[in-house]
């Protein structure tokens, strides 16, 4: 994503519609080639274009003693804007935090730092766009618009003026949207389909390009949308504007050309060219194996280069230089208005923004003290040098877990803990149950003696409560390797080795026990007579001498669990683009013999077996048989939900006859149950859900788990913060991070 502007440009690079993208290639530090002869002559004899000093977009920002680096991160409140001035005293502050963003840039600031703008979806086609005062976090306006691409965002560079574009997926014209930001005025314009936001010219005219060529880029023409008017003019002459990057193509009208990638020599790695924006020869400044993003420095003096791990500097004379590099992959770059400072993101955990000041080199770590699902540097306000020392002595700690006080709380449930810990120099399972505590935190009621297990960093943990007892299986497997041990929860009790058959699969995975507690079934793969690998579901009696082996249905190959003692429970394969034809989600498969039978509507009261989807109209649809929908039920939903999809189906109770659901509200999530859905239609239509209110949790973007009784949830934040939440007072106890969490059964 890159933010622009008119005479030098915030430039923001790194393409961000989702998540952090995956970095790609190897570091830039093994250019291929790079040209000495010097391209003056792409950009004439033009003095390079410096900006004008920053202009108030709404209130003016304080004398500073160093840059100011805007970064927004997700964290369990939502998507924080964050201001933190590398001044060497200064703490972040937090400007204002948007609850119902998730993963992808929320916000865009002004090239001057002082007015932001956050630009959420409100349903498919629609975004709300609302602007802070950074000095305050104050409200200024609120407007909607068409989905907009707020990582092709462009300002004006006094901050009066913040132009979008919205590329309509389905039929409709490509249009863009200047936001006079003094007051939420919205100029709408349609623009060719191809068009590129390119900036601002002096007199606030919203300035586009278009890439000519057939196949191959080879000059741009431009357009300006007319204030006064709003007509969409072409220019017959180069505008006087500086560099916008698509991240492929950077073009520098100001100075007359531009730069592009394009495959190197014997279609081999990845070439970067600078060309003239008019037309004619392009020069090969180097070739590398791959490039990730481009991005022109708004100074003038040459063109950054991401690929992979590093970031290396070319300027127009050829001369090259490596930025930066690290272990990490790039998830993001981009150079600050007038291109003293550039700021690098990348994929690691922990603090993943760095800043480099042009002038000496000196690099500086922006702290992340808590956990956060994801953290993105918006802009990075310059102008002035880095201070001998940037940052403070001492930086905030994280909270602790709280610790137990008081006795337990009465009638509470009992939550099995468990984790593989290698720090002592050994490898070992432990598993811990814990209870909540009247005066806060949970108490470790009981401990199992920890068990050694294979040393692999790939371990994974699973925690299954034994039916018709009060034992937990904790299953422990690798890649190659897998067992698990029963415990009761009382300290004094040893664990016991699950008694599977000899011939148990060493890899087996997916685990579920028959409804008496006395077998489980997994799957696993087999290596036939003919050498090929195939995949088959397994029976284990307890204390059996042989397990049972059921070869994988051709059209149902998951297992699901079991459908009775009898009989277990597959699904339909998975089709990476949709399976065709009519065909129920889940079938019974029969244990005696591999007899398969498919489940029907008929089905519905013994078990949940539905597959339940948005219905496009803010409810649901529960459909058993794939493109067939004369036994589907549509459940209306009365309660207008914040989300556009609905609520979401996050359980079952009684025995699947009860959907539990959680609805996006304005101050967070709201959990429900719904009775007898599939009885209660009429015509294949819920019209009245009557869903029945389990409680509220103040956070959007969570992963709920309701206990057995509906008294209780364990909740997971964006960043993995795990609660335990009582639902009829709301009170929540903090769980310990980085453990497989599962209600402890009760007889």
């Amino acid at each position: 994503m890159r933010t622009g502007m008119g005479t030098g440009r915030g430039a923001r690079s790194g393409a961000r519609t989702g998540g952090r993208r995956p970095a790609i290639g190897i570091a830039v530090v093994g250019a291929i080639g790079v040209v000495a002869a010097a391209l003056a002559a792409l950009g004439g004899s033009r003095p390079p274009v410096s900006p004008g000093p920053p202009q108030p977009g709404s209130g003016a920002i304080p004398a500073v003693v160093g840059p100011t680096v805007f970064y927004e991160i997700l964290d369990a409140d939502g998507s924080a804007l964050v201001e933190r001035r590398l001044d060497g005293h200064s703490l972040p502050r937090r400007i204002a935090t948007r609850p119902d963003a998730d993963l992808g840039q929320t916000w865009t600031i002004d090239p001057g730092g002082t007015i932001a703008v956050a630009i959420l979806p409100t349903d498919g086609q629609q975004e709300r766009v609302e602007a802070v005062e950074i000095a305050d976090g104050a409200d200024l306006w609120q407007v909607e618009l068409p989905f907009t691409a707020i990582s092709e965002a462009v300002w004006s560079a006094d901050g009066h003026r913040l132009a979008l574009i919205s590329r309509p997926e389905q039929a409709g014209p490509t249009e863009s949207f200047v936001v006079d930001t003094r007051g939420g005025r919205v100029t709408r314009t349609v623009v060719p389909q191809g068009a590129v936001l390119q900036g601002f010219d002096v007199d606030d005219a919203l300035l586009l390009r278009e890439a000519q060529g057939d196949g191959t880029v080879s000059a741009w023409t431009f357009l300006r949308v007319d204030p006064a008017t709003n007509v969409v003019e072409r220019l017959s002459a180069v505008p006087d504007v500086g560099p916008s990057t698509t991240g492929a193509e950077d073009v520098d009208p100001a100075r007359g050309f531009a730069v592009t990638l394009s495959l190197g020599p014997n279609h081999r790695g990845t070439a970067v060219h600078a060309r003239p924006t008019n037309g004619g020869a392009a020069r090969q400044l180097g070739v590398f194996p791959s490039v990730d993003w481009i991005a022109i420095d708004p100074s003038g003096t040459g063109v950054a280069v991401a690929a992979s791990h590093g970031l290396r500097f070319i300027a127009w004379d050829g001369r090259a230089e490596d930025l930066w590099s690290s272990d990490d992959s790039i998830a993001g770059f981009g150079w600050s208005a007038d291109g003293d400072y550039l700021w690098i993101e990348t994929d690691r955990r922990g603090p993943n923004l760095t800043v480099i000041e042009r002038s000496t080199g000196r690099t500086i770590v922006v702290p992340q003290v808590d956990p956060v699902a994801q953290s993105l540097v918006v802009r990075v306000v310059g102008g002035v040098s880095l201070p001998d020392t940037a940052l403070p002595a001492v930086e905030p700690t994280p909270a602790p877990t709280p610790a137990p006080s008081g006795p337990d709380v009465a009638d509470a449930p009992s939550i099995a803990s468990a984790w593989v810990d290698a720090s002592g120099g050994r490898t070992l399972l432990h598993v811990d149950r814990l209870v909540p505590t009247s005066e806060g935190g949970m108490r470790v009621a009981a401990s199992m003696t920890p068990v050694p297990v294979a040393d692999d960093p790939d371990t994974m943990v699973a925690l299954l409560p034994r039916p018709r007892s009060a034992q937990v299986l904790a299953w422990v497997g690798t890649a190659d390797h897998a067992m698990g041990w029963l415990w009761d929860g009382i300290t004094d009790h040893p664990s016991v080795r699950l008694a599977v058959p000899r011939d148990w699969p060493a890899s087996a995975f997916a685990l579920a026990w028959r409804p008496d507690g006395q077998a489980v079934a997994a799957m696993a793969t087999r290596v036939g007579p003919d050498g090929d690998v195939r995949g088959t579901f397994v029976i284990g009696e307890l204390g059996a001498a042989r397990t049972t082996f059921l070869p994988f249905n051709p059209q149902y190959d998951r297992l699901e669990g079991w459908w009775s003692l009898t009989e277990l429970r597959v699904g339909h394969v998975i089709c990476t683009e949709g399976c065709e034809g009519r065909f129920s989600y889940s079938a019974r498969l029969r244990v005696r013999d591999g007899r398969l039978r498919r489940l029907t509507p008929a089905d519905r009261t013994h078990a949940p077996i539905d597959e339940i989807d948005p219905d496009g109209r803010g409810g649901l649809v529960m459909s058993v048989i794939n493109a067939d929908p004369a036994d589907d039920v549509r459940i209306d939903w009365p309660l207008g939900s914040g989300s556009v999809d609905g609520p979401a189906v996050i359980g079952f109770a009684r025995g699947g006859r009860s959907i539990l659901l959680a609805d996006a509200s304005g101050d967070g999530t709201d959990l429900y149950r719904i009775d007898d859905a599939a009885q209660r239609a009429v015509k294949g239509r819920l019209a009245d859900p009557q869903p029945v209110r389990l409680g509220h949790l103040p956070r959007h973007g969570l992963d709920v788990r309701i206990s057995p009784d509906q008294r209780w949830a364990l909740v997971v934040d964006r960043v993995e913060n795990v609660q335990l939440v009582e639902l009829s007072t709301g009170r929540a106890w903090q769980v310990d991070r980085d453990r497989t969490l599962d209600w402890w059964p009760t007889t």
